[in-house]
């Protein structure tokens, strides 16, 4: 047994990695535990926002992992709701505004 080998069977495995950035189709599909054509039905009729990056064609959608975890945490909006909420200005925003000199 090699050095290397020893280490991680005394240690246990080494296992610090973070998921990517970007989720593919078949992960979102795993993610919502449904299949993914399943995920393609939820996109063409509107129930899913569409990807966040499209790296060409359709086999190229990406989404980011934070806003499809923020997106599952509000129960799964349909696309335009998600649109709205995403696009509306927070409350810390509007706070901040409200607090600036310009306004006064």
């Amino acid at each position: 047994m090699t050095e290397q080998q020893s280490s991680d069977t005394e240690n246990g495995p080494t296992d610090n990695a973070q998921p990517p950035l970007f989720m593919t189709l078949t992960d979102v599909a795993i993610e919502l535990r449904v299949s993914t054509r399943q995920v393609r039905r939820l996109l063409s009729s509107g129930r899913m926002y569409p990807a966040d990056v499209s790296l060409g064609g359709k086999r190229g959608r990406r989404w980011r992992r934070d806003r499809f975890e923020e997106w599952v945490r509000a129960n799964c909006p349909r696309a335009r709701a998600w649109q709205a909420f995403t696009a509306a200005p927070s409350s810390v925003a509007l706070a901040q505004r409200m607090d600036s000199p310009s306004l006064a």
